[in-house]
């Protein structure tokens, strides 16, 4: 099957990416009724309303955004369905993110990268078809040097906060996806890198942008997961959780506090 932008993210899409896998993590029977069955409606949240009409905006132009997207101080069913209808605070939110986004040097030097191209793999796995991805930006050289780029947006773009917001969210093995993705596609490529340009929040509307290199140790050790993954899924028959026991059961304390083993000295 041919993945386009049309069914990519519709039930017709057989293939892995990083959300599917995202949601296993969470719970094999969701796994399972989400993108098996289909029985789970997939419901979009603001931040990714906002993320999409962003994305458009940024890998297109802004021309696309205004044609698709409209400002509304209340939403209203009876206007064309082909429009998607913001809230003024969503929609002046995603303007304001877009233009400072553009103003930056950063922005202008990955104008000619690719724009959310779709990464497909051929690979039967278990009930799947392959592997896919989407990153927003790459670039592959002559020299076979590729840097992938993806805009996030984010409470922070502190250094130490947004290194831990990146763990949280998957990020570090979102571009091991893509970097396995754009391997297997160009054989070509002997150095990646990862990049994120990160465009800070502020309930003043003040949006600061910042650039980062992803730690490739970071992507490395996510690579190996996904492959442990990949293998679960292919060999899944039951996509139950993992029942909860006191066998299993955590010690609750403060992990910065180092606790005597028992026998050591006093």
């Amino acid at each position: 099957m041919k993945l386009t932008h049309t069914n990519y993210f519709t039930n017709a899409n057989r293939y892995l990416s990083n959300s599917k896998i995202s949601d296993y993590l969470k719970s094999k029977e969701f796994f399972y009724r989400k993108h098996i069955l289909g029985t789970v409606e997939k419901k979009e949240t603001p931040a990714l309303i906002i993320g999409k009409a962003v994305d458009l905006w940024l890998t297109k132009s802004r021309q696309h955004f205004e044609k698709l997207y409209i400002r509304m101080e209340k939403k209203n069913s009876k206007l064309d369905a082909k429009l998607i209808q913001l809230t003024a605070r969503e929609y002046d939110e995603v303007v304001g993110i877009c233009e400072a986004v553009e103003k930056t040097k950063a922005y202008k030097q990955i104008k000619k990268f690719k724009k959310q191209q779709i990464l497909q793999h051929e690979e039967k796995i278990g009930l799947f078809d392959g592997l896919c991805g989407v990153p927003d930006f790459y670039k592959i050289d002559e020299l076979g040097n590729c840097i992938i780029v993806d805009l996030k947006t984010s409470v922070t773009n502190d250094t130490k906060k947004y290194f831990y917001h990146a763990k949280d969210y998957g990020y570090f093995r979102q571009q091991a996806m893509y970097q396995m993705l754009l391997k297997m596609i160009h054989p070509e490529i002997n150095s990646i890198e990862s990049r994120h340009i990160v465009v800070e929040k502020d309930p003043d509307k003040i949006y600061k942008v910042k650039t980062f290199r992803l730690d490739q140790d970071e992507i490395n050790k996510c690579l190996e997961k996904v492959f442990e993954i990949i293998e679960e899924i292919k060999a899944e028959k039951k996509w139950k959780d993992k029942d909860t026991t006191w066998e299993d059961m955590e010690e609750l304390s403060d992990p910065r506090v180092k606790k005597a083993e028992w026998g050591d000295d006093k």
